[in-house]
């Protein structure tokens, strides 16, 4: 068998990874979490995908992909996974100076958006729209490198999840 790569296909690197499946009310919801190297990235990144199936309907597709209200659900214990979604293996959310600097509004034509800044970087509403500064990108680097020790701390916490499977 041809690996993925000489398919033409990414190849990507399972470090650890659990799944859950439940049956309920008629449907199938399997569940897919796992920190994962992606072929052509520099660092794993966390993954919790979910995929849901009417089984009364042949098991047609009812949703997928990055449906973490569905998952969590039925697995609360996973919060943190969903928390850190899209996160490398140090818990750095995504491209983490960069939208913090537009949900601050420091990008021109955008306006602060604490709500989303404090979901990009996983505090409360109330500590987003305490945070002051952030205007230019030297205060908003400050501002995410004081979120890193936390950050780490969660990652290794989801790690630990993802390990127990």
């Amino acid at each position: 068998m041809r690996d993925k790569k000489e398919q033409g296909g990414n190849v990507d690197k399972i470090l650890h990874q659990l799944k859950r499946r439940k049956r309920f009310d008629g449907h199938v919801l399997k569940v897919d979490a796992k920190l994962v190297r992606l072929e052509g990235t520099e660092r794993p990144c966390f993954s919790l995908t979910g995929e849901l199936r009417d089984i009364k309907h042949r098991g047609e597709p009812v949703s997928c992909g990055c449906i973490h209200e569905t998952i969590l659900a039925h697995f609360p214990e996973l919060r943190i996974l969903a928390d850190i979604h899209l996160s490398d293996d140090d818990g750095v959310p995504m491209h983490a100076l960069e939208n913090a600097f537009y949900w601050y509004g420091g990008t021109k034509g955008q306006e602060r958006d604490d709500w989303k800044l404090a979901r990009h970087l996983r505090v409360t509403l109330a500590r987003a729209r305490a945070i002051v500064g952030g205007r230019d990108r030297f205060e908003t680097e400050y501002i995410v490198n004081a979120q890193r020790p936390r950050w780490k701390r969660e990652a290794e916490t989801a790690i630990k999840l993802l390990k127990r499977g």
